[in-house]
């Protein structure tokens, strides 16, 4: 399943608070690597410092949700299960053949 993991910084309003915070999640991330059961295609940071994306693929939801508990006291998440677009696209048109033909 490829998924894109969204996540966006925790920033407080005291200066010295988010440096503090900077600091400690550069430490925590100079060891990471993705569990093996994940693929990264695309894995990009917000220019404004402010989140960033994953792209992946994995049939391992518990991995995702490592991911994302590994970091959760920097970032908020949004995880979502995503289609190539040729194949969203026919998901699509199924699905309006099935209302038509629900709908007689």
């Amino acid at each position: 399943m490829k998924s894109i993991v969204q996540w966006n910084s925790r920033l407080g309003t005291d200066p010295e608070d988010n440096v503090e915070a900077t600091e400690s999640l550069l430490q925590a991330f100079s060891g990471w690597t993705p569990p093996e059961s994940v693929t990264i295609s695309e894995f990009v940071a917000r220019v404004d410092g402010r989140g960033g994306l994953i792209i992946m693929e994995t049939d391992d939801a518990a991995a995702i949700d490592l991911l994302v508990a590994q970091y959760a006291p920097w970032f908020d998440y949004d995880v979502h299960p995503v289609l190539d677009v040729a194949d969203g696209a026919a998901q699509a048109a199924a699905g309006v053949a099935w209302a038509r033909a629900a709908l007689g």
